[in-house]
């Protein structure tokens, strides 16, 4: 074959490879007229391999650097192809036939930032160009290493990134060519390299590791890619990262604590990236807790209140959860003998005395409003922490002396007993916005006297209570009076007495649980159904007042049992001023007609029945491990 022969089997061969190619943008470049043979040099000898009979890509030369015009493109190998000899700008091609590796670079995700990018040497090329997602972003001088690599910075976490290597020849660079780096002489196939996103930690749990010690312990499944952790305690990040999986939260103050993990992910000069805050876990640490608001009988008139032995209502409900729960149960009351609703002045507020001692203040409005709110986070409870409320009130704004005076009228004791207990309503309402968390139960009262209580030592009773009786209306009522004290005579079996107190006693019984029951309805229906529960306790006609099974403790005279109390409140009533003798007394005897310790009791079983219903939620919120949603 002559020369003319065979320069025309290389156009051929060129042909075949295809030398139109689209500009990035649509612009089509006509094909390069082919040089004429350079009238120096010679022409290889060595015949012409068989190329694959494959179409070349149509390659996008995409624009270069800053600066750096398009190449123009020519002489092109399809990747994967057998390189053909050739003659370009007077120089020979290498062309081994062989399939040129470098047509498959490989990528790898370092990071959420970062890729690495690496591709075998192409046969002849001076110089690599990078392009990702057609942007130029590197040039890399080839210096005859086997393979070459770069490391890609400034990713999206989460992005697919397409990458393809252009290898440049300065060597087969046309007079014409523009670019520095030379002539095109292979594109390589596309490589997709997808960084991680930035995810959060998962798994969040938290665990009491020591309730005495108030100490937890957080641990997750790590993500992807992160090389730290930072922890995160009610919104607020604690010192340092954590390498591991877990983090032990030492001291950690009673209460409600929301934890949550924050991964940490590593880019290149050592700069730490931020990823995203997993989901909260919430857990509870420190005790169970308990607030009592009310009068004398939330206070527990006459029972013993001792570590280890307490016979008060309230304690022994406290006892039974913590029994129940299988963790601490503290108790907070603020309940007292002798109070109202009603507020009083400023002076008559503060003027506090021991919870044995009968006074109207604090009031119940104050103890709920006043005192709860500026006590309880002094001794570590706060109120978003406050689990259960026990609460009772009314009777004292009543009056025993009220209720069981034989000349007042029933509709009279109706009307103030119904008046009086509705202000339980507004009571509620605070407490249910003070402790919103809380379940909140409220007790009613009994019926003093029945049809099986002893007359005549009722009618001790009435005198005790302060109510007087001329002897005519004595008489009147069948009960003898010592003309020279005053006291009772004799054994009073009048009918006509017993009638009128046990009308008055259910009375006040059915007008306060009807008022009390109308209070828990109505900041049901305003503040959420469930969060109220009116609890009566179970008294008979037989546990009234000096019935044969009474619950109520008798007054404390030689006569009767005296209360468990009955020798430290004498004590007590003689260290406070009063203003008569009668006070003072009134003082001494304060635990007539409140419930003993089978009354408590079956006060504690009444409530504890009703609490039984909130048991699993409790157990569940005050579990001693939780996981995040």
């Amino acid at each position: 074959m002559n020369r003319s022969s065979r320069l025309a089997a290389i156009r051929s061969l060129w042909s075949v490879i295809g030398l139109s190619f689209t500009l990035a943008g649509g612009t089509v470049l006509a094909q390069t007229p082919i040089p004429s043979a350079p009238t120096v040099g010679t022409v290889p000898t060595r015949p012409l391999p068989t190329v694959v009979p494959t179409v070349a890509p149509s390659v996008q030369p995409m624009p270069g650097p800053a600066g750096i015009p398009a190449p123009i493109v020519g002489d092109v190998v399809a990747p994967g192809s057998v390189q053909p000899p050739a003659i370009i700008g007077g120089k020979p091609l290498p062309g081994p036939a062989q399939i040129w590796v470098f047509a498959n670079p490989s990528g790898l995700a370092l990071g959420p930032t970062s890729a690495q990018l690496d591709w075998k040497s192409r046969e002849g090329a001076t110089s690599y160009r990078v392009w990702r997602n057609g942007v130029a972003i590197a040039e890399v001088p080839s210096k005859g290493e086997a393979s070459h690599r770069i490391v890609d910075s400034g990713l999206a976490p989460g992005s697919l990134n397409t990458y393809k290597v252009w290898a440049m020849s300065l060597a087969s660079q046309r007079a014409e060519t523009r670019d520095p780096a030379g002539a095109l002489l292979e594109v390589s196939n596309s490589t997709v390299v997808g960084t991680p996103a930035l995810a959060p930690p998962t798994g969040i749990t938290a665990s009491l590791t020591s309730a005495a010690a108030n100490a937890v312990r957080v641990s997750w499944l790590g993500a992807s890619s992160a090389v730290a952790y930072r922890l995160y305690r009610d919104n607020q990040a604690l010192p340092g990262t954590v390498a591991g999986l877990s983090y032990d939260d030492a001291s950690v103050a009673s209460g409600t604590h929301v934890y949550a993990v924050q991964s940490l992910y590593s880019a290149p000069q050592g700069v730490q990236i931020t990823g995203l805050m997993s989901s909260p876990v919430k857990i509870r640490v420190g005790p169970f807790n308990v607030v009592a608001f009310g009068d004398s009988v939330m206070w527990g008139q006459g029972l013993l209140d001792a570590p280890g032995q307490s016979h008060k209502f309230s304690s022994r409900v406290r006892d039974w959860l913590q029994n129940s729960l299988g963790k601490p149960v503290t108790l907070t009351s603020f309940a007292h003998s002798g109070a109202t609703f009603t507020p009083g002045n400023s002076a008559q507020e503060i003027m506090a005395t021991p919870g044995e001692v009968p006074n109207s203040f604090p009031s119940i409005t104050r103890q709920v409003l006043i005192d709860a709110p500026a006590t309880l986070p002094r001794a570590g409870i706060n109120l978003l922490d406050v689990d259960l409320v026990l609460v009772d009130g009314c009777s004292n704004d009543i009056g025993i002396a009220t209720i069981l005076d034989p000349s007042q009228p029933d509709a009279a004791i109706a009307a103030a007993t119904s008046g009086a207990c509705g202000g339980m309503t507004s009571v509620l309402t605070g407490i249910r916005k003070l402790f919103p968390a809380a379940r909140i139960v409220l007790t009613g009262y009994w019926g003093i006297v029945s049809p099986q209580s002893d007359l005549t030592a009722v009618a001790t009773l009435l005198i005790s209570a302060g109510i007087v009786l001329a002897p005519p209306v004595a008489a009147t009522l069948g009960i003898p009076l010592d003309p020279v004290t005053g006291l009772i005579a004799g054994a009073v079996t009048s009918a006509v007495l017993r009638n009128s107190l046990v009308n008055h006693s259910n009375t006040f019984l059915n007008a306060s649980n009807t008022a009390l029951a109308m209070a828990t309805a109505s900041v049901n229906s305003q503040q959420g159904a469930g969060w109220v529960t009116f609890v009566q306790p179970p008294f008979q006609s037989d546990n009234a007042y000096a019935a044969p099974n009474t619950w109520l403790w008798l007054v404390p005279t030689d006569l009767f049992p005296k209360d468990e109390m009955f020798r430290q409140r004498q004590q007590i009533c003689g260290t406070v001023k009063f203003q008569s003798a009668l006070e003072q007394a009134k003082c001494v005897q304060a635990s007539m007609g409140h419930p003993n310790v089978l009354g408590a009791q079956a006060y504690a079983d009444a409530i504890a029945a009703q609490l039984a219903t909130s048991l699993g939620a409790w157990r569940l919120a005050h579990a001693a491990t939780q996981h995040a949603p």
